[in-house]
């Protein structure tokens, strides 16, 4: 974990560098809350530790300026200050401040602060995921890839580079749930969750969208590459198979609808991208399913 350290006094800097350093943290430093807050629109940090009467930005409206931040994740704030009295504790915890240690500061003691602090980002950590995962599939849930959209608009608008979204729709489900059991759709949904994992990358976001229909968000993706994944899948849900709880053998075919965006003055909004990608998975569906079709053509592929 790294961990920033703001302080205007260089030699509390120093220390506060050589005291953290020693228990492995990767630590860096900031002499002032203005150059702490320009270093923190560049790169997170999960915990923050500063301290509070600075010159310029100080600590407290540096812990201000990190709570208004729209980041994904919690920055976990210690606010460390000579200033004494309980006025002045209550002061820095209503600031943001996650907690509080007074100068001179105990080397024990600040360390035992921050495992605190660690523990709570653990925590925090397995409660976003927890709330962001689909129970059934472990992918995204419709929420959290919606996050993920939101946010690879705003970057591909400041790259230039275009985005794929891929939807799709397991052909007949309602079927292989009648015939089989709702036990077996499962293992249907969780099996093309896996094909679908394994024809992306690490960094390209899978998500249920809802029922047997899922979506795919492709950063940096193109028209083709965009088709190339969607074909992928198609093709490699057409070849294989599940068993049904009973031993049976379940064959399954997949409809998928796909485009590239480029978000600009065009592209401002998600809904009218997942409308179009809607718009050409209801093409496939409607043409024969078991294909993919673009949202820029009616001709399907595959």
């Amino acid at each position: 974990m790294r961990i920033l350290i703001v302080d205007d006094d260089h030699f509390q800097r120093a220390l506060l560098e050589m005291v953290v350093k020693k228990t492995g943290y990767d630590v860096v430093s900031a002499q002032d809350g203005a150059i702490a807050w320009k270093m923190m629109e560049e790169e997170r940090f999960r915990m923050v530790i500063t301290d509070w009467l600075m010159e310029g930005m100080d600590g407290i409206e540096l812990i201000k300026r990190i709570r208004a931040a729209d980041w994904p994740g919690y920055t976990y704030t210690l606010l460390i200050t000579a200033r004494e009295g309980r006025s002045s504790i209550i002061d820095g915890l209503r600031s943001g401040a996650d907690d509080y240690l007074a100068k001179p500061f105990d080397e024990e003691e600040l360390l035992a602060r921050i495992a605190i602090g660690e523990r709570v980002l653990r925590l925090e950590d397995k409660l976003v995921e927890q709330a962001q995962r689909d129970a059934l599939t472990g992918l995204f849930n419709r929420r959290a890839l919606y996050d993920h959209i939101r946010r690879e608009m705003s970057r591909a608008s400041r790259s230039g580079l275009s985005m794929g979204l891929i939807m799709a729709d397991i052909d007949h489900f309602k079927h292989i749930n009648d015939t089989w059991g709702h036990i077996s759709g499962d293992r249907v949904l969780v099996h093309l969750a896996e094909i679908m994992r394994e024809a992306t990358r690490g960094y390209d976001h899978i998500g249920r969208w809802g029922g047997e229909e899922f979506m795919i968000l492709l950063p940096d993706a193109d028209h083709e590459q965009t088709r190339l994944v969607a074909e992928r899948i198609r093709s490699s849900v057409e070849t294989q198979s599940v068993r049904s709880v009973s031993g049976e053998e379940i064959r399954m075919t997949v409809s998928l609808g796909y485009g590239a965006f480029l978000p600009d003055r065009e592209w401002k909004e998600i809904e009218p991208m997942i409308s179009r990608v809607d718009a050409a998975l209801y093409q496939a569906k409607t043409t024969g399913r078991n294909r993919v079709c673009s949202c820029e053509s009616t001709v399907p592929e595959g």
